[in-house]
């Protein structure tokens, strides 16, 4: 993953933990997360990025959520 926001490039565990701590409800992974050193963190994405279809599969196209999936006011 590659995330630009005025003018900075994040990439791989950098992107992800920039992401994280933006949202509100668990920004604190994101503080928690930034203490593992970052060669062991994008160690780990580049494993998940490798074997993300294995575990997840793939599909063809990204699938459509049908109307009962959305959350009603």
């Amino acid at each position: 993953m590659v995330f630009s926001q005025k003018g900075m490039i994040y990439a791989k565990s950098k992107a992800i933990l920039f992401i994280i701590r933006q949202l509100p409800y668990v920004k604190w992974i994101g503080l928690m997360i930034q203490i593992i050193p970052r060669f062991i963190l994008d160690f780990l994405y580049d494993r998940i990025a490798k074997n993300r279809y294995l575990w997840f599969g793939k599909h063809k196209a990204c699938p459509l959520l049908t109307h009962d999936r959305f959350v009603q006011e």
